[in-house]
């Protein structure tokens, strides 16, 4: 918060309001689970101009071969985001 840089915390268990008032705050920084993530990007419509880093939480879980994180959450988030940053 020193050097104005707002960070959101997007993960699963906890109260899904209060992360998506967070991330209508214009974040920078997204530290998210994809499951979560995709769900706040579903379900809203966020502005995503100011964001720089998106890491995504379980990502040994993203890429496993049992996962269907690959063939749907991480592609439709990075549309989302792509959508955003061509703006």
């Amino acid at each position: 918060s020193d050097i104005n840089v707002n960070v959101c915390i997007v993960v699963g268990g906890l109260d899904m309001i209060k992360q998506s008032v967070e991330f209508s705050k214009k974040p920078h920084i997204i530290v998210a689970t994809p499951g979560r993530l995709a769900d706040l990007l579903q379900n809203g419509n966020y502005d995503l101009k100011r964001l720089r880093y998106l890491v995504f939480d379980e990502a040994d879980r993203s890429v496993s071969s049992d996962s269907s994180f690959m063939l749907s959450e991480i592609p439709f988030i990075l549309r989302k985001v792509g959508n955003h940053m061509t703006r």
